[in-house]
């Protein structure tokens, strides 16, 4: 099975969606504005979440913002928050905030999904229960729409995925390098056991 996670943070429509996907059909947990009071789960097929396309948007975000699609059971994903500055109001004392553009948080959160009742048999779900699931992602897309617009969002995405690939690619040179040298230092007939363990040294 695929875990991902979308965290949307935001004084106005926060929303979480988790998603499960087994074969064809995924399992939607939906949490949104006051995250304990309103929520609601579907199983919907894949073809019925590319017919929507906020719900398609927030599927892929979630697969790029999750660290590690595979693990269940200890999901870490990056946060999209929304900024928010304080502003003084002309001729008075009193400030208001106003929200400004979306940002990605820095380091991988743990996602919260002790309350989430994944089926152990994913059945589709009711056509009521998958319209609701639709209008609410719909009203929440376009309230984040309004202050940070999408493109805004996918370049945001697309830049971090970007420097974490040059990363790991700076990281495997590294390691090319290391173990070029490691081989050119020990010599013939080394213990195996003892090059096991400098091998993982200089990796780790």
């Amino acid at each position: 099975m695929q875990y991902s996670y979308y965290h949307y943070s935001s004084n106005t429509n926060p929303m979480i969606l988790f998603f499960v996907k087994k074969n064809d059909l995924i399992f939607i947990n939906i949490k949104y504005e006051d995250y304990d009071k309103k929520k609601l789960s579907m199983v919907i097929t894949e073809d019925m979440m590319k017919e929507n396309r906020e719900l398609w948007l927030y599927y892929i975000w979630s697969l790029l913002l999750t660290k590690d699609t595979s693990n269940g059971k200890n999901i870490k994903y990056k946060m999209l928050r929304k900024m928010m500055i304080s502003k003084m109001i002309d001729d008075s004392s009193y400030s208001v905030y106003v929200e400004k553009s979306v940002y990605i948080s820095p380091d991988y959160c743990d996602s919260d999904i002790y309350d989430v009742n994944i089926p152990k048999v994913f059945t589709l779900s009711h056509v009521n229960t998958r319209y609701r699931g639709m209008d609410v992602i719909e009203d929440v897309y376009y309230e984040s729409d309004r202050f940070c617009p999408i493109n805004d969002v996918n370049s945001k995405i697309i830049e971090m995925k970007l420097l974490e690939i040059e990363d790991l690619i700076a990281k495997c040179e590294m390691n090319v390098e290391k173990i070029r040298a490691l081989n050119n230092i020990v010599p013939e007939n080394f213990p195996k056991d003892i090059y096991d363990i400098i091998y993982k040294k200089i990796l780790s």
